[in-house]
């Protein structure tokens, strides 16, 4: 794409079409917005419990597995969260 002065500028547009493949793909983004992805795609219930993990930005690409542990797990590891499984669940805390 070109802006208004003719530069060409380039996007990376994995964010946006990885979900054609099944895949998610976030940079940047908010892990309560990726919490709300997750929990539609596993039909889980997502409950903060400290709220100042919301907003942590969160990068990342992820292919969906049939265990969501794998996926809360490397959550984890980027940003220290902890989460608690109850059923359909998902209590999250800093």
């Amino acid at each position: 794409k070109e802006n208004e002065r003719g530069e060409v500028i380039k996007y990376d547009v994995k964010p946006y079409t990885a979900w054609v493949k099944g895949n998610y793909s976030f940079d940047g983004v908010a892990l309560e917005y990726i919490l709300e992805t997750l929990a539609r795609c596993y039909d889980a219930e997502v409950v903060f419990i400290s709220p100042e993990a919301r907003k942590l930005s969160v990068s990342g690409y992820m292919k969906p597995y049939d265990n969501i542990d794998y996926i809360l797990s490397a959550i984890t590891e980027v940003t220290g969260v902890t989460f608690k499984i109850e059923g359909r669940k998902i209590s999250v805390s800093l």
